[in-house]
């Protein structure tokens, strides 16, 4: 099943009140469909409230547009069939348009967001849940594998990190050798 968690080929385990567990060491806990290794209160909480706000402002299937579409087919220089059955990771999904899109793609998807509107996404996306895995953390703490992604998305986000150069060096190392890193 593609919603379960390994790092490094070691499962982490759920325990029955849901804490999310590796090696006795409590990761974070799964949430409403979201596995969450995120504190709290972040740097990122002004963007869950506006996504918790205007949920699908920005999402082709809402607006009838295919904005979003040409916005990821441009920075992926490709009309996006190559996607089908790649794994992809997403840094900065906000409330999920683009995550749409890539599910809709046939991607498997690693959806993250240091803030709440992780949780939108969810709720947006949830009829895409066996190809996506809804993810809070900071990214640069995210317990992910290395050079595991055929593509690593950051769409928009860069900017907003606290340290751009440290974020697309570890954009990088999340790829595949032969993979993409996209920004």
């Amino acid at each position: 099943m593609f919603n379960d968690f390994e790092i490094n080929k070691i499962r982490i385990k759920q325990t029955d009140n849901n804490l999310l567990t590796l090696e006795e060491k409590i990761l974070g806990e799964y949430k409403d469909g979201v596995f969450v290794f995120a504190k709290s209160e972040n740097y990122a909480d002004d963007f869950g409230l506006q996504w918790e706000n205007f949920p699908k402002t920005q999402f082709d299937s809402f607006s009838g547009k295919n904005i979003s579409k040409a916005r990821m087919e441009e920075a992926l220089q490709s009309d996006l069939s190559e996607l089908r059955d790649k794994k992809v990771l997403e840094i900065g999904s906000g409330s999920g348009r683009f995550t749409e899109i890539l599910a809709q793609s046939g991607a498997y998807v690693d959806t993250l967001d240091l803030s709440k509107a992780i949780f939108v996404n969810q709720r947006n996306n949830s009829k895409f849940s066996n190809k996506i895995r809804f993810i809070q953390s900071d990214f640069l703490k995210v317990p992910l594998p290395k050079d595991e992604y055929d593509y690593v998305l950051a769409l928009g986000v860069v900017q907003h990190t606290p340290d751009s150069y440290q974020t697309i060096n570890e954009m990088i190392s999340y790829s595949k050798k032969r993979g993409e890193s996209h920004f």
